[in-house]
């Protein structure tokens, strides 16, 4: 095979190769994805009683004893309804706030006997930079400060000296002595990432494609007759 149509088909399928990367980065999971957590019946009680997560997140409780049980929220959102031994139940919670539930044949509404609490926790909020107050007679910027004392009636004024700049080197700035900087909030990760990245992959096999075509076509007018 002449060495241009070989050097055709090796860019095609580096192309090739480059779309199935770009693919699978944007197949891959996204940041914050959702979290299943898991809760066991056990005897007569949830173990672990509290479940703390993020909205979006999903709880499964896992039947691991010998009894029927249910997962009934006290507010009435949700119930499993019988939840035979080896069986399990699964609800997600999409709203900050707690949650109380029990089970309503070893349990009651309120925390008695048998229940368990699920808290959903709030995104966290965004953070700012406490106001700089000047004070009322503070001078305004850029003005002098004055380097004699107002005078009183019937006594001379007398200049105060002024402060002599040292002669020696500047002292180094330390760490403490630089300003604290307020820590910019992370931005989510939204679909445009893959979005581009699916568009990228196009692209590269639509281009290798052609790439690989015309390797293919010089070849044939290339071979000996």
């Amino acid at each position: 095979m002449p060495y241009g149509v070989r050097a055709t088909a090796g860019f095609g399928a580096v192309l090739f190769s480059l779309a199935s990367v770009a693919i699978g980065v944007a197949a891959g999971p996204s940041a914050g994805a959702a979290t299943t957590h898991g809760v066991s019946m056990i005897g007569v009680s949830f173990s672990p009683k509290s479940v703390t997560l993020q909205p979006g997140d999903t709880v499964t409780w896992t039947n691991n004893s010998g009894l029927t049980h249910t997962v009934t929220a006290d507010d009435g959102s949700f119930d499993s309804g019988s939840v035979a031994p080896g069986q399990t139940f699964s609800h997600t919670f999409s709203t900050a706030g707690t949650v109380e539930y029990h089970c309503s044949f070893h349990g009651a509404a309120g925390g008695i006997g048998m229940a368990g609490t699920v808290v959903v926790q709030s995104t966290a909020p965004r953070t700012t930079a406490p106001p700089v107050t000047t004070p009322a007679n503070a001078p305004p910027p850029g003005s002098a400060t004055p380097t004699t004392a107002p005078a009183a009636p019937g006594v001379a004024v007398t200049p105060l000296p002024s402060a002599v700049p040292p002669t020696g080197p500047a002292p180094a700035a330390t760490v403490a002595d630089a300003p604290a900087t307020a820590a910019q909030p992370q931005l989510a990760r939204t679909g445009s990432d893959s979005v581009a990245l699916i568009a990228l992959a196009a692209v590269l096999m639509v281009t290798g494609a052609m790439a690989f075509v015309t390797g293919r076509r010089r070849s044939r007018f290339d071979a000996p007759r």
